[in-house]
């Protein structure tokens, strides 16, 4: 069977950028040679898996090469040539793609061209384009690439006041787009400390942070009148809170510009200032979990509002925001607005994981409802590949266990739970999640089987006292029971 880099690319073009490469292809401008427009005719047949007996090297130069002996360098070479018009095609693809890089790349040309009056009606549109968007980040680099343009088209006509304006907004939309980039470079490192206890040990941004005088800054934009000054603080909050400074008052400030203008920002750009909302709601979860769970309900139903649940238009509902969308729904007993969510939202799940992950998700609304036999009858029957859900398949089956008395099955799957973390590559902060529930879970089986007193008070005070510990009200309610 034939591989290499065409074949890779080709594996993961629509049907329409088929027929597009294909009118590409043969187009003189972009490809004379009629050898490779020959060998994507064949291969194209075998799309999209390009797995068939008859897709073999030999086969293919055959074909292309009628009559002529097998060559192995020539068909290296006409697979290279392939491959490089279908590179081709994609830079070109992502260009006309992009109105706003299209017309910079023509003002690009303009420029050197010094054909200042076309030029000026590029930028214009380009930058037209640009503001009807919305804000986002990647905005603010091609408002500041197009104020770059226009200043230096002012210096060909030495218009003073052109270049004076031109050059102020584009350093502006520069330190729009550094802000904005910083804020997103530091919630990354947030995510991988957390997630991975990644030590990036001591980044110049780090101590950049640490030094920047935040109040004074805001406080002269202000006092200018800056236009986007309420960006700059909302993102400047979020910067420092997730690079350590964990004050409720800067969630506060940033959740509440955000919410307040979030009909001017671009739906991207929802989707990634709401995503680390949550993140720092997650901060204040083991102090306030009610209230921080309840924060972050309301960001995931805003982002299913606004249709800004992924990073880019249409895009699947991943496994792991609509797992975190249920489990927070549950939390609160929203179980009716649960059931709909799963019911509207399936569909949306990769194609390949929808069964198994609706299923689990059902099977918990069944357990919040104390449904328990059926919530176990439906976790019998999921074969999730997931690795970062079969904890949750495992923890749920120790939960309902409890609540049916099922003590024998309880120890037992507790202790297929511990070998089950020693042989997966869970991250370093949820195999802590695990094993701190799983001590706790231990201890409160044998609280049930002794139902004394003095340890059950012991218990509900470490339960009390554990700001890590999962499914804390859950244990909570099942000590308060023991004691009576």
């Amino acid at each position: 069977m034939i591989n290499g880099t065409a074949i890779d690319l080709l594996k993961s073009f629509s049907k329409r950028e088929l027929k597009d490469l294909t009118l590409f292809l043969i187009s003189p401008f972009h490809n004379t040679d009629q050898s490779v427009v020959r060998l994507f005719s064949y291969i194209k047949k075998y799309y999209p898996a390009f797995e068939h007996k008859d897709l073999t090297k030999e086969k293919i130069f055959e074909e292309v090469y009628r009559g002529k002996k097998y060559n192995e360098q020539t068909m290296k070479s006409v697979l290279f040539n392939l491959a490089g018009c279908i590179k081709e095609y994609l830079v070109l693809h992502r260009i006309y793609g992009d109105p706003v890089k299209k017309n910079l790349l023509l003002a690009d040309e303009l420029l050197e061209r010094e054909n200042l009056k076309i030029l000026g009606k590029v930028t214009g549109i380009a930058e037209g384009i640009e503001i009807s968007k919305g804000i986002h980040k990647e905005g603010f680099y091609s408002l500041h690439y197009t104020d770059y343009l226009k200043w230096q088209a002012a210096s060909f006509t030495y218009d003073h006041t052109a270049l004076i304006r031109n050059f102020v907004n584009k350093s502006n939309h520069f330190l729009m787009y550094m802000i904005m980039e910083l804020m997103y470079d530091v919630n990354t490192m947030d995510t991988f400390k957390f997630n991975h206890n990644t030590d990036f040990g001591a980044l110049p941004v780090s101590k950049f942070l640490c030094n920047f005088d935040m109040k004074s800054f805001l406080n002269d934009l202000n006092k200018e009148g800056y236009k986007y000054s309420y960006i700059l603080e909302m993102s400047l909050s979020i910067t420092m809170f997730l690079a350590g400074n964990y004050d409720e008052k800067l969630y506060v400030k940033a959740s509440s510009i955000f919410k307040k203008n979030i009909q001017a920002f671009e739906q991207n750009e929802i989707y990634g200032i709401s995503t680390m909302l949550i993140n720092m709601c997650r901060k204040f979860e083991k102090t306030d979990e009610e209230k921080y769970t309840r924060e972050k309900f309301e960001i995931y139903k805003l982002q299913l509002k606004k249709n800004a649940y992924s990073s880019y238009p249409n895009a699947p509902l991943t496994v792991d925001k609509f797992r975190n969308i249920v489990n927070a729904a549950l939390y609160l007993k929203e179980l009716k607005w649960s059931e709909r969510f799963i019911s509207d939202f399936k569909e949306m799940l990769p194609e390949n994981m929808r069964d198994d992950v609706t299923a689990l998700a059902i099977a918990y609304l069944h357990a919040e409802k104390g449904e328990y036999e059926s919530a176990l009858e439906i976790t019998a029957k999921v074969k999730i590949e997931y690795f970062a859900y079969k904890p949750d398949l495992k923890l749920l089956q120790l939960r309902c266990f409890y609540e049916l008395g099922y003590t024998e099955e309880a120890f037992s799957s507790a202790d297929a739970l511990r070998h089950f973390m020693k042989s997966q590559s869970l991250s370093s902060s949820k195999q802590r999640t695990i094993q701190i529930f799983l001590n706790y879970y231990l201890r409160l089986l044998k609280l049930r089987i002794s139902h004394d007193k003095h340890t059950a008070l012991i218990l509900l005070k470490d339960v009390n006292n554990n700001h890590t510990l999962s499914s804390k009200n859950w244990f909570l309610k099942k000590i308060e029971e023991l004691k009576q």
